[in-house]
């Protein structure tokens, strides 16, 4: 969509466009664009980042695994690996004026206390503003009969599911998912409350 030749910009940057006006025409979330896949400091990358906001400036761009010292100032969203995530990257992105989002593409869907960490507490505590698994069902062969019993290899165990006859059957991860987007609203809910009360002791201090 984004080639380097004449012709290949011309057609990317009118597919962008009919895509952009689709979007804002249904009202639909703001969209940011994916535009090179875990890069890294391929400094390659430059060229096609700054045509595509040359094309359309107001437009936000985003990729996974960058190094940010490298690539961070062209993206407006860097999604990280958790392994990335660190105060020197949070510093980063504060300067920059970015977000940071996380992903992970290692865990098993049978460690339930890291889903539950990850969309959790750990989420809450680094600031993060987005949270996602490699995929929800990657594995075509993985597949579950009508009493639950699976068949085919979980290979890689990155699906959050396995498919049925019945519909999709959750895994341990998936659960594990909704108790930690639960501890990270009452993270937030004690956050809002204590700065309620801390606002309230201050009149009542002034009184």
């Amino acid at each position: 969509m984004f080639g380097g030749n004449p012709l290949g910009a011309a057609v990317g940057r009118a597919a962008l466009k009919v895509i952009l006006d689709g979007w804002r025409e249904r009202g639909w979330p703001e969209l940011v664009l994916y535009c090179g896949d875990e890069p890294g400091s391929n400094a390659g990358l430059v060229p096609r980042l700054k045509m595509v906001k040359s094309w359309f400036p107001s437009i936000r761009l985003t990729t996974a695994g960058i190094e940010p010292d490298a690539l961070g100032k062209y993206y407006d969203v860097w999604i990280q690996g958790e392994a990335g995530i660190d105060q020197r990257t949070m510093m980063k992105a504060e300067e920059l004026g970015t977000e940071v989002w996380a992903y992970n593409c290692t865990a098993p869907n049978t460690n339930m206390p890291f889903a539950r960490a990850f969309y959790g507490f750990w989420a809450y505590k680094t600031g993060v503003k987005g949270v996602a698994e490699w995929a929800y069902y990657d594995l075509p062969n993985w597949t579950a009969n009508n009493r639950g019993e699976t068949g085919g290899s979980p290979g890689s165990r990155h699906s959050r599911i396995v498919v049925s006859e019945g519909g999709p059957i959750p895994t341990i991860s998936w659960e594990a998912t909704r108790e930690g987007i639960d501890d990270y609203r009452h993270a937030q809910m004690l956050r809002d409350l204590c700065k309620t009360a801390e606002g309230q002791h201050k009149k009542i201090a002034a009184l």
